[in-house]
């Protein structure tokens, strides 16, 4: 049948997207929930000759996180399933499109038109399902490049302190050299969703779920040490065989990567890394407890009051960084964030360490009107202790989660770093 009697095509909507957000928005447009996962993945096609068709994979189990009961209608279908997909034509006019779907993994779908609200900003597209109960699901979609990033992988391992679980970035290629990426207090490996992609032209990229965060392993009270942590990522390293990485840390990360790299308190000698990259560095675990009083808060705030704080807060940021962000700390526990520091604290003044680096360094500093955990003094004294091929940035205005504020900027400033160590 020609293709113009079969759907009206619309050369916008016509070729690959790549889904970069699955949502619940309420009646004001808040992000109130995942059906998917934080982090789903998904493909939809759009063909010149009016056919299309859509996959979608849940990362993980669904994040409802305002209290609501099991939802019903296409929400409730959507969480109930880890994979959805249908296939048929469209046809697309004005603000809409309409799917007529020939074949479909939800048996009563097959042979319906499912009608969605279309909206373009650049090169995102954002599908909408009409609203139900005052809840409208929101697809949003990147169109295909060449260019675009690999997808991330989901993967576990066992390590001594239990089952680990981890995201890895064009890790098959076995002749690039490897990254290895550790987030902070409250965080997830998530959390270097678009940062992993662009460093992952260059390396073999893992971000680690740290013990007691994200799908890791929670263990007992007293073991969330400096060195614990650090042992971690040691039999991470070893049990995946990546040699010489270059390590990144971001706040209590960058700790637990220090502590690494410099093998203090351990009779090991620490392990030989390409570089040591350590973004907004505490001086000490040990913070007053106002500020962990307001991490607490944090996170133990409903999703939804949450992801809406978070964005009216830092309404720069990407929508895929407040969802990670939103995400590890929907996961982390109250009781937890204060047992980091408390048990972090027993190592000490952490900028001595900074001496014995051997690596090459680089120290990024947030702007301390902005949470920076380094003041003034402070700053001064790490910059004391540096070793001789050390490298400081200090972009102006950006906040203590420095990649997700200051992308861009943090982005420059770590490639120039690991183009100095390919020279």
């Amino acid at each position: 049948m020609p293709a113009e009697s079969r759907s009206r095509t619309c050369p916008g909507l016509v070729g690959v997207w790549h889904l970069t957000s699955f949502t619940v928005r309420d009646r004001s447009g808040g992000v109130i929930g995942h059906p998917m996962g934080v982090c789903p993945t998904g493909v939809l096609t759009y063909g010149a000759d009016g056919s299309m068709s859509v996959h979608l994979g849940a990362s993980g189990p669904a994040v409802p996180g305002d209290g609501a009961p099991h939802p019903e209608g296409t929400e409730g279908l959507v969480r109930q399933r880890p994979y959805l997909g249908y296939a048929g034509t469209f046809a697309h006019t004005g603000d809409r499109v309409v799917h007529r779907l020939e074949i479909a993994s939800v048996p009563q779908w097959v042979g319906t038109e499912q009608v969605r609200a279309v909206r373009f900003d650049g090169d995102e597209l954002t599908l909408s399902p009409p609203p139900e109960n005052d809840r409208t699901l929101a697809l949003t979609w990147r169109r295909h490049r060449t260019s675009t990033g690999p997808r991330p992988r989901s993967g576990f391992i066992g390590l001594p302190a239990g089952r680990f679980h981890y995201l890895s970035w064009a890790a098959d290629g076995t002749r690039r050299p490897c990254a290895v990426l550790l987030h902070g207090n409250a965080g997830s490996a998530r959390g270097f969703g678009r940062l992993a992609p662009d460093l992952a032209e260059r390396y073999r990229v893992f971000a680690l779920d740290m013990r007691g965060h994200g799908s890791s392993v929670r263990p007992d009270p007293g073991d969330y040490g400096l060195r614990a942590a650090a042992d971690d990522v040691r039999g991470f390293l070893a049990a995946l065989e990546l040699t010489d990485p270059l390590v990144m840390g971001h706040s209590w990360g960058a700790a637990v990567a220090l502590v690494l790299a410099v093998g203090a308190e351990s009779r090991e000698p620490p392990p030989r890394l390409s570089g040591l990259v350590l973004e907004d560095l505490p001086a000490t675990m040990a913070f007053p407890d106002d500020v962990v009083v307001k991490l607490q808060k944090l996170v133990a705030t409903p999703y939804r009051d949450l992801r809406s704080r978070l964005e009216a807060r830092n309404p720069s940021w990407h929508a895929a960084d407040l969802d990670a962000m939103a995400w590890g700390l929907q996961e982390a526990d109250p009781s937890l964030v204060r047992r980091l520091c408390e048990d972090g604290a027993r190592s000490g003044d952490l900028l001595p360490l900074l001496r014995r680096v051997a690596a090459p360094l680089l120290l990024m500093r947030a702007d301390p009107r902005r949470d920076g955990v380094l003041d003034g003094a402070a700053w001064a004294r790490a910059r004391a202790h540096l070793p001789a091929r050390a490298i400081t940035a200090e972009p102006a205005g950006v906040s203590h989660n420095m990649h997700y504020d200051g992308y861009r900027r943090v982005l420059d400033t770590l490639l120039d770093f690991t183009d100095g160590l390919e020279r």
